[in-house]
Order: structure tokens, then C-alpha cells, then sequence
């Protein structure tokens, strides 16, 4: 808390040394001007990829190694009057209140269970991590340049209008969400604890509390552990070098329950190579499905 409350200090005068520009114009003043304020918090669309090389599949919030979950069709409330439903397909009737919201994906359910819902190639089949969904695309979106501010400058009003993105992106996505992470424990991943001292907070838990409190979730910030600092991701533009830097850097504090789901949170994902090394340790550690939800996607 003090070095959040020097840092605060240090940045109220280099605010009046150097002042903020819009980061959707650019106009003297605020982070974010009252004209482009509505766009930057506007819930972006998502993108829902393959786990294992990330590109777009076309299943939407379902994208993953996992599918279409067959509770998905256990869960109460729908908007049309009646929908025909067996194992995924049409078949017998059910009133509307036993018919889950998923109208607007009905195309998911034409596809046959036994169909992977991966892009096919046998190393994103074997994939660690079970599926990955995005909030906004990091090319073209000003959120990259607040993600800094917020990160690298502590700059509160930057952390605000992301997380009421963030907000807004999981609240439109909210009842697919629900379904689809049902019981399971949100994780931030992990700062290595000088990084964490140094900057006085971890983005990544800052979003996973968001993202746990708009699907009533649990957070546990304490499973993943991260073991040594070394490279900062965000330096290495090489896919290998990242992947050969995160290799299992992490660790899991404690056993965990047999097959127990969990929702991995981070502020960006690139290669995915951090998310998956997480995912690894959590799966060594006994857990199941392992998903991941970032705020950014390069």
C-alpha cells in the first residue's frame, strides 16, 4: 500500500509536468476525452480461438477442446416459446423454461458431439489449455495504450476505463459465460513477487476480481505461483524465444481437487505461451478443464 500511495504521489506531478492526451484522439487534458470515452468502454465483440495455435474456428464463446458442454442444455431460460433438443440435436420438445439461452448460437448445436472443436491440428489437440477467449483485438484498439498507462505509470483513471471494458465485454457475454464456466475458480496469473513489489499491484488479479464478480465466481490468487522473474514477456517478439523464456516458470502451491475447473486471467495474450505453461502446472497438479480469458489480444 505505500508504494501504491508514493507512486500515486510521484504521478499527480508528473501529470503536471507532462499532461495525459486521449488515447482514442490524442487531445490535451484526460486519458480519455468525452467523445471517445463511449467507444473505449463499448463492449468489444470477443475472440473466441484454438487454444493451441489461436486462430478463429468459428464457435464463438464454445471455441475450445471441450465443445459445446452438455450442461449447456440443463440450464433454465430462453426467450422463444419451445426448441426441439436431444444430445445436442433437434429431437423431443421442451417447454421454454427448460431450454437454455443460446438462441442467438443454435448453429453450435448442429454440430456432432464427437466433432473437434479445435482447428484440428494434433498439436493444438494436445494443447494444455482448454479454450481461449479474448475481449478486443490489441491492434487498432486505444485499451493498449491505457493498458500501459495503467501498468507502467499507475495512472488510476487508465485502470478504471479498462476495467469498465472489461466489464461490459464479460456482462454481453454473461450467459454463455455462465455455462460455460460453471463452478470454477478464477486465477490471475501470477508477477514474480519483486515484480509485484516494484509495481505495487498485479493487473492481471485486478481483472480476475472484474471477471469474478460479474459471473459470481471464486477467486484464488495463491494456487499459481510464479518461480523466477526472468525476461519480461512483453519484450520478446520471437514466438520460440517466448515459449522457450515461460517454460515452466510455474508452479502450483498446493494439490488441488481432482478434476476442478479453472478460468486463467490475464491483461494480454500473444502466443498464449504464459497461459499454457499456467495451464501445464495446473493439470500436473490434478485439475480438469483449464480455460483462459484476457483482456487484450496481439
Amino acid at each position: 500500500m505505500a508504494v501504491r500511495a508514493v507512486a500515486g504521489r510521484l504521478n499527480a506531478v508528473t501529470r503536471a509536468v507532462f499532461p495525459h492526451f486521449c488515447a482514442g484522439c490524442g487531445e490535451e487534458g484526460e486519458v480519455a476525452c468525452n467523445k471517445c470515452l463511449p467507444a473505449l468502454i463499448a463492449p468489444g465483440k470477443g475472440l473466441f480461438a484454438c487454444p493451441g495455435c489461436g486462430c478463429d474456428i468459428g464457435l464463438g464463446v464454445f471455441a475450445g477442446r471441450m465443445g459445446v458442454p452438455p450442461k449447456a442444455l440443463q440450464v433454465p431460460s430462453m426467450t422463444r416459446s419451445q426448441f426441439k433438443v436431444t444430445d445436442g440435436r433437434a429431437g423431443a420438445t421442451h417447454k421454454s423454461a427448460e431450454v437454455p439461452d443460446l438462441m442467438r448460437s443454435l448453429s453450435l448445436l448442429e454440430v456432432a458431439p464427437a466433432q473437434p472443436s479445435n482447428c484440428g491440428l494434433a498439436t493444438c489437440a494436445a494443447a494444455s489449455l482448454d479454450s481461449l477467449s479474448c475481449a478486443v483485438r490489441y491492434d487498432g484498439s486505444a485499451l493498449g495504450g491505457l493498458l500501459r498507462l495503467w501498468k507502467y505509470e499507475r495512472v488510476q483513471a487508465a485502470e478504471t476505463i479498462i476495467s469498465t471494458a472489461f466489464r461490459r465485454f464479460l456482462e454481453q457475454q454473461c450467459s454463455d459465460f455462465l455455462l460455460k464456466y460453471d463452478g470454477a475458480t478464477v486465477v490471475p496469473v501470477p508477477l514474480h513477487f519483486l515484480r509485484q513489489v516494484s509495481r505495487g499491484f498485479n493487473q492481471s488479479e485486478s481483472l480476475a476480481r472484474a471477471f469474478a464478480d460479474v459471473l459470481s465466481l471464486r477467486v484464488d490468487s495463491n494456487v499459481l505461483k510464479r518461480s523466477f522473474g526472468g525476461t519480461s514477456q512483453a519484450s520478446l517478439e520471437d514466438k520460440s524465444r517466448r515459449e522457450e523464456n515461460i517454460s515452466e516458470m510455474f508452479n502450483v502451491s498446493r494439490r488441488v481437487a481432482a478434476g476442478a475447473k479453472f478460468v486463467l486471467i490475464d491483461d494480454v495474450a500473444t502466443t498464449g505461451a504464459t497461459l499454457r505453461d499456467c495451464a501445464r502446472a495446473l493439470k500436473r497438479a490434478g485439475a480438469g478443464e483449464v480455460h483462459a480469458v484476457t483482456l487484450l489480444r496481439k
